[in-house]
């Protein structure tokens, strides 16, 4: 009888993803509101979008589509905008308040206010910007150092930059998780 669940339990890999995507789910959970599940399955899915959006530009001649503008944007616009305009809608008082702090004295709130209108209305632009300039860069640079590499004569620095190469590509793979997370959560927190 015990030997029947050996075959029900899952393989190693679907125990990893499924860890993986708890501890995610733990952490998002951890920056909304128990009641907001469904907004946490929504970053999830889009950590899980980005990242094998970021991967697929680790391949030679391979612009990915996170690296675009139109691409960024158009994913932190709406993110951005819904909440927005439902605020502005339905919880008008709401949003004001957040645009002058506690405590700010009477001199400073027009400038204060000012400030932080300009600095909420950047938001989702800042955040293309962001996603995209660091997957450029990194990519950017593994495509130089590969045509110096090709272009070497001598054998012993041909093989230095193979292995920097390699050390770039995994600190590629690793940037590619943390920039899709690192958007998946300031979309988050920006709502």
């Amino acid at each position: 009888m015990p030997l029947c669940f050996v075959f029900w339990m899952g393989s190693n890999k679907l125990n990893l993803n499924t860890l993986f995507f708890t501890i995610l789910h733990t952490e998002m959970k951890m920056l909304l509101n128990n009641k907001s599940y469904g907004k946490n399955i929504f970053f999830l899915s889009l950590l899980i979008m980005i990242t094998p959006n970021n991967f697929f530009g680790l391949y030679p001649y391979i612009f990915t589509t996170s690296s675009h503008m139109v691409f960024t944007l158009s994913l932190a616009g709406p993110i951005w905008a819904a909440p927005v305009f439902y605020h502005l809608f339905f919880k008008l008082r709401f949003m004001i308040a957040h645009f002058i702090p506690n405590g700010t004295s009477y001199m400073l709130m027009s400038f204060i206010a000012c400030a932080e209108i300009i600095s909420f209305s950047i938001r989702p632009l800042t955040l293309a910007i962001r996603l995209a300039t660091n997957m450029i860069a990194g990519h950017l640079l593994l495509s130089l150092l590969s045509t110096q590499g090709f272009n070497s004569f001598n054998y012993g620095v041909k093989s230095l930059i193979l292995i920097t190469q390699i050390l770039l590509f995994t600190l590629e793979l690793g940037v590619s998780i943390v920039q899709a997370y690192v958007f998946s959560i300031l979309s988050l927190l920006y709502l």
